[in-house]
C-alpha cells in the first residue's frame, strides 16, 4: 500500500507554497514518530514494500498534478536501501557547507544502517523513502513525536530546553533529505504537510527542528513556513565536531 499526497487533494491543507522554489535547494534537517494516522485524509502511514533502485531519472517539468508517495521503512532490507540514499544526499550537499570530514563523520554516526536501525527500532522513529507515482526515489524523510516526560525521550540528549518549556506534546522532524536534481520541485512543501496535518491529528502543539547556521537557504525557507528562530544551539558530536544550529519551531492551530 502507498500513501500519496496529490495537490488537488492538498485542498485540506491550508499551506502556501510561495516559497517552495527555495525549499527544496538545501538539505533540511533531523527526526521524530507517531503510531497512528487516523483521520488524515489526504495521507497515511504505508509499508516500503519493495526495494526501489536509487538510479534516477532526468529531473523534468511536473504540473499542477504534483504528486508525492511516501514508503514506510520497516524491513532491514528497507533500512540498508535507506542508508545508502542517505550516504549519497549527504555527499551531494554537506561537503561545501559543513566540509567532506564533517559529512563523513555524520554520515556514519546518524545516517549508517546501525544508526538508522537504532533510531527506528529503539527510539520510535518512523522513516518514509520519498517517491513519485513511478516509483523513482526523490529522497526521504524521518520525524519522531516527542512528549516531554516520555522515557523515550529522557533517553535523548533534549534539543531545546525552550522546546520543552512550551510544548510537551510536539514532533520533531529529523531529516528532510532530497536528492540534488529533485530540489526545486515542491516535495519539501508536501512533507511538511505531512507533518502539519500529522500533529493536528495527533493533537501535538508544534513541530519543531534543527537547521544549520550555515544553512541560509534552508533558514530562509523555514522562515517562509511560518517556522521561527527559537534558540541557537552548539552540540558536540564527537569526532572533535560540533554542530551548530538553529531550533526552529512552528505552533500548530
Amino acid at each position: 500500500m502507498k500513501t500519496r499526497l496529490r495537490r488537488s487533494d492538498a485542498a485540506l491543507l491550508t499551506v502556501s507554497h510561495a516559497l517552495v522554489n527555495e525549499v527544496e535547494a538545501c538539505a533540511l534537517q533531523y527526526g521524530n514518530t507517531w503510531k497512528r494516522t487516523k483521520g488524515f485524509t489526504c495521507v497515511k502511514p504505508a509499508l516500503f514494500g519493495s526495494i526501489r533502485s536509487t538510479h534516477r531519472k532526468p529531473a523534468e517539468p511536473m504540473g499542477n498534478a504534483m504528486e508525492l508517495v511516501f514508503e514506510e521503512v520497516r524491513s532491514d532490507k528497507d533500512i540498508q536501501h535507506l542508508a545508502l540514499m542517505a550516504d549519497e544526499i549527504w555527499h551531494e550537499y554537506w561537503p561545501d557547507i559543513i566540509g567532506i570530514a564533517q559529512t563523513d563523520y555524520m554520515v556514519e554516526a546518524f545516517q549508517s544502517v546501525e544508526a538508522l536501525t537504532n533510531d527506528i527500532r529503539h527510539h520510535g522513529y518512523r522513516y518514509w523513502i520519498l517517491e513519485d507515482s513511478e516509483g523513482n526515489p526523490k529522497g526521504f524523510t524521518g520525524a519522531v513525536v516527542e512528549h516531554k516526560d516520555a522515557k523515550a525521550l529522557r533517553d535523548h540528549t533534549s534539543h531545546s530546553t525552550i522546546v520543552d518549556e512550551r510544548w510537551p506534546d510536539r514532533l520533531f522532524v529529523s531529516k528532510i533529505y532530497l536528492y540534488a536534481a529533485e530540489r526545486g520541485r515542491h516535495y519539501a512543501s508536501r512533507v511538511i504537510e505531512f507533518y502539519e496535518q500529522l500533529c493536528i491529528n495527533e493533537g501535538l502543539s508544534a513541530l519543531y527542528l534543527t537547521v544549520n547556521r550555515a544553512n541560509k537557504l534552508g533558514i530562509r525557507a523555514y522562515a517562509g513556513r511560518g517556522f521561527l528562530n527559537i534558540e541557537e544551539t552548539d552540540t558536540d558530536i564527537g569526532g572533535g565536531f560540533v554542530m551548530t544550529d538553529y531550533v526552529m519551531a512552528k505552533e500548530i492551530g
